[in-house]
C-alpha cells in the first residue's frame, strides 16, 4: 500500500510546499492601496539560458520628485518589452524599490495551483486507501 501512496504524498508536499512559497511573497508584498502610483519604463531585459531553462531580470527606470531611480522588477511577462512604458508603485518612505502592476497575480497562480495540486495529492491518497480496503 505504500508504494501506491507514495506518488500522492509526494504530490501533496509539492503542492503544499507551492502554497508555503506563494503565501509568504504574498504577505512579504506591501499594500498596494497604500502605495503611490507612477508609470516607469523598461530598460533592459537580461535573459540567461540554463540548460533548458531560461531567467529573465527585468530592468525599470522611473523619476520620482526630479529623481532617476532604477531596479530591477521580481518577476517577468512575456508581455514586456524594451522601451515599454509600466505601471509601477513604491512605498513613499521606500522609493529606490518598485513593484509592478501585475506582480501579486502572478504569486495568486500560483497559489491557486498548489492548493488544486495539494488536492489532488489529497484526493488520491484517500482513494488509493479506501480501494485497499475493498
Amino acid at each position: 500500500m505504500k508504494n501506491k501512496i507514495l506518488p500522492f504524498v509526494i504530490v501533496l508536499l509539492v503542492g503544499v510546499i507551492f502554497i508555503i512559497v506563494s503565501s509568504i511573497a504574498l504577505n512579504s508584498m506591501p499594500d498596494k492601496d497604500e502605495m503611490i502610483k507612477i508609470t516607469g519604463k523598461i530598460t533592459d531585459i537580461e535573459r540567461e539560458r540554463h540548460g533548458d531553462d531560461e531567467s529573465h531580470d527585468v530592468y525599470v527606470e522611473y523619476e520620482i520628485d526630479d529623481q532617476l531611480y532604477e531596479d530591477k522588477l521580481g518577476y517577468y511577462s512575456s508581455s514586456f518589452r524594451v522601451g515599454q512604458d509600466i505601471t509601477l508603485y513604491y512605498e513613499e518612505e521606500n522609493p529606490q524599490k518598485v513593484y509592478a502592476e501585475g506582480e501579486e497575480g502572478f504569486l495568486k497562480i500560483f497559489k491557486v495551483i498548489g492548493i488544486v495540486v495539494t488536492v489532488f495529492g489529497a484526493l488520491g491518497m484517500v482513494y488509493t486507501m479506501v480501494k485497499k480496503r475493498e
